[in-house]
């Protein structure tokens, strides 16, 4: 597969015909390869390469396939295809990634042993009529180890969840933990009035998220992570975990409002008091869409 064929979601590409180009990938590709004890099928893993670049709207001139981590999609796709040296590999190469995601979720030895089980049946495992398993979601934009950091961490909250039941689930209750809202006539109103409204635009907004952006938003509102959970969980200090979440929460708040202009036909004055209620709303919208 040539790199115009890896590349056919961007057409004219510059790199697409450059000899250095093509050398450098051949490189990479050889350099993913070496990377494990076992082959898979070099089409195969083109495949899925051109997939994940398809996906991104901005990749870099030169050598765009750097975007991506193509040691862990390498042996991703191993995985896909069942290659029993690379489920092996993927075990041990991250064992210690997955223990360590859901130890830190408070609760005893045993569930904490039943959901890292879980996570690798989740993620190794083909789904119902031999679908592909989990780990073909993985896009390489991250390490691989993050990824399966989050889908363990995702996997021991929502077994939590299950056994002490504490996400609330009436939407009235979640209210009543919005501060102001219920009281104050003029929010009331508006919440009244554009309820629907808003449900479709928060669900577009948090689609236009990124994926780090969604998980942040959903391990510290829907989850209840503190910012250290989630510094430990991203390996990177807490003043980073806080400024990441910070930024999602604006780029959302942002992006309900830039959804909210285009739809609503309002004045200045009553534009604002949504804004306010948009700011006021945003934990209770993020159990609702990201809470599943």
């Amino acid at each position: 597969m040539k790199l115009s064929q890896v590349l056919r979601n961007h057409p004219g590409h510059p790199a697409i015909g450059q000899k250095e180009e093509e050398t450098a990938f051949s490189n990479w590709i050889k350099e993913c390869e070496a990377a494990w004890s076992f082959e898979v099928l070099q089409s195969d893993f083109l495949e899925h390469v051109a997939s994940c670049l398809g996906r991104l709207s901005d990749i870099a001139e030169h050598q765009p396939w750097n975007v991506l981590n193509g040691k862990d999609l390498y042996l991703a796709i191993g995985c896909i295809v069942g290659e029993p040296l690379a489920l092996s590999e993927v075990k041990k190469t991250y064992s210690d990634d997955v223990t360590f995601a859901v130890r830190k979720v408070r609760m005893d030895v045993g569930k904490q042993d039943d959901a890292i089980s879980q996570t690798w049946a989740r993620v190794l495992a083909k789904g119902s009529g031999g679908s592909a398993p989990k780990i073909s979601l993985y896009n390489g934009s991250g390490p691989l180890k993050y990824w399966l950091r989050s889908v363990a961490t995702r996997v021991a909250l929502n077994q939590l969840r299950k056994a002490q039941r504490e996400v609330p689930t009436d939407d009235q209750v979640l209210m009543n933990h919005i501060s102001g809202v219920d009281t104050d006539p003029e929010m009331a109103h508006l919440k009244k009035h554009y309820s629907e409204q808003m449900k479709i635009a928060f669900s577009s907004a948090i689609a236009g998220l990124t994926d780090r952006e969604r998980n942040l938003l959903r391990y510290h509102h829907v989850d209840g992570l503190n910012i250290d959970d989630i510094g430990n969980l991203y390996d990177v200090h807490r003043v980073t975990a806080y400024r990441w979440i910070d930024k999602a929460r604006q780029n959302l708040a942002k992006a309900v409002e830039a959804e909210l202009r285009q739809a609503l036909k309002v004045d200045s004055a009553d534009y604002e008091s949504i804004v306010r209620l948009v700011r006021s709303q945003i934990a209770l919208s993020l159990t609702r869409q990201l809470g599943v």
